[in-house]
């Protein structure tokens, strides 16, 4: 499979991202991806939490990357409505360990949400 091409599917169930209904997983700290995939792999979100699953890692928002990448599909008025973001933050009982990034990263991103 050519660069080009592989780049737009899941690197593990092979799905392409050109389908709206396939999420690309979202931008993780590199120390929480390793342990996932290898440096070099793309996978969608379906994949990345089966692997997670099957390695036993738990992951939260303090996982994620505090960058445009996870809100994203919010960026673009879509009808496939989707945030990394906002699916992690539902969940915490606690604020993140990276907040300060998040809201480092959110008030830069302000101009464009609103």
């Amino acid at each position: 499979m050519s660069g080009e091409s592989r780049r737009w599917c899941c690197d593990d169930c092979r799905k392409s991202f050109r389908d709206p209904r396939v999420t690309m997983a979202p931008m993780l700290h590199d120390h929480v991806w390793s342990r996932l995939a290898r440096e070099d792999e793309t996978l969608c979100g379906v994949c990345m939490f089966k692997r997670a699953s099957n390695r036993h890692i738990k992951l939260s928002l303090a996982d994620l990357r505090a960058c445009p990448a996870n809100v994203e599909f919010y960026l673009q008025h879509t009808p496939f409505h989707f945030s990394w973001f906002e699916f992690f933050a539902k969940d915490e009982s606690e604020a993140p360990k990276n907040l300060t990034e998040w809201e480092k990263a959110l008030r830069r991103l302000s101009p464009k949400l609103g």
